[in-house]
């Protein structure tokens, strides 16, 4: 058993914190040494939750075909916010890969996507439970983009990062 030095303030917040449990838990022999206890174990539950939540990122890809980001945008616009990004375009501009600059942002709850003809790229901005719209929006881009490395070569593998879902 050791003894703790602490403050009147400090002593005077644990012995509210104690109250608060106390009155929750109906535990008239509630110790500062078991609330600590408690205390402790929340701390731990919370900070356990918070590391193992992060924010979504993964990427899809399509290899031979290019997707049709029009018919994309009108069957996703059904039911998600969907918004063009159209990169500059001029006549006397020669590029190769002048049509993936234009892309489609598309957004879900808390899942968001670009997409261009070749590539999705979905995400989250904080980390946060999928919902069910979200799990839908990551599933119809699945399907659409139906490979999860750039090519066919066998190299850069990526795992798809765990998310949690709302229930």
């Amino acid at each position: 058993m050791k003894t703790l030095k602490i403050t009147d303030e400090t002593h005077k917040q644990l012995t509210m914190v104690k109250g608060e449990i106390l009155a929750k838990s109906g535990d008239a022999n509630l110790t500062y040494d078991e609330t600590i206890h408690r205390m402790i174990k929340l701390w731990k539950e919370r900070r356990g939750s918070s590391q193992a939540l992060k924010a979504y990122h993964f990427v899809r890809f399509r290899w031979w075909d290019q997707l049709d980001l029009e018919k994309a945008a009108e069957e996703l616009g059904e039911k998600y916010a969907v918004k063009w990004s159209k990169g500059p375009t001029s006549e006397a501009e020669i590029d190769l890969k002048k049509d993936e600059r234009t892309n489609l942002k598309v957004n879900a709850d808390t899942l968001g996507a670009y997409l261009d003809v070749y590539k999705a790229v979905m995400y989250q901005r904080e980390p946060a439970p999928f919902t069910a719209r979200d799990v839908d929006l990551r599933e119809k881009l699945f399907e659409l983009y139906n490979r999860d490395r750039p090519s066919p070569f066998p190299w850069q593998f990526q795992e798809e990062p765990k998310f949690v879902v709302l229930e």
